[in-house]
């Protein structure tokens, strides 16, 4: 079984933005806020597993996004280098808003001075319970997934701003692992 990563997607319109766009100058790049985010993080996704990735249009991008952010979604990402969110989903400046975590460090239990204790302490509380016994590539998967699970569940109640999101514009959570080994995210 392949060593699965966390790459846990929070879709978010951003309906201002959207409407905004039909004065905006930036509106010649591509797929600012596409109508739909989760189809378009899958279809991102399928290109990067076929190696058939868009051409980029950073040039304009970094125009368009440099006096604000317009993300249309969110990922929450293992601190990996092998897992960049940005080149997986294969979407370009701006696109995404990226935060990564450290679950194998929490689950090794790594001492906190060198990371941030918060960070590691909200994992921590996802990953109690995984039995010491099992092998160390067990013992992860399982700890990426509860991570996976918690953070879904946990983001309503940590932030006024995603609550409104879920429960009145009926944005989704959801949660993904991504395939070190196939570059898939599922």
């Amino acid at each position: 079984m392949p060593v699965r990563m966390t790459l846990a997607v929070f879709t978010v319109l951003t309906v201002s933005g959207c409407q905004s766009m039909a004065q905006d100058p930036c509106r010649q790049c591509p797929n600012l806020s596409p109508p739909d985010p989760g189809a378009e993080l899958d279809a991102g996704n399928a290109r990067f597993v076929h190696s058939a990735l868009k051409p980029r249009a950073d040039g304009c991008r970094r125009d368009c996004t440099k006096e604000t952010q317009m993300p249309y979604a969110i990922a929450l990402s293992c601190s990996d280098s092998r897992v960049p969110p940005e080149i997986a989903l294969d979407q370009r400046i701006g696109g995404l808003f990226v935060v990564r975590v450290a679950v194998e460090a929490a689950l090794a239990r790594q001492p906190t001075h060198d990371l941030v204790p918060s960070l590691l302490n909200r994992i921590s509380l996802a990953i109690d319970g995984i039995p010491a016994n099992s092998s160390e590539e067990s013992r992860l998967t399982d700890a990426v997934e509860r991570n996976v699970q918690y953070t879904v569940h946990l983001l309503p109640a940590y932030s006024a701003v995603i609550r409104h999101a879920v429960t009145d514009l009926h944005v989704a959570i959801q949660g993904a692992y991504y395939s070190v080994s196939w570059g898939k995210v599922a």
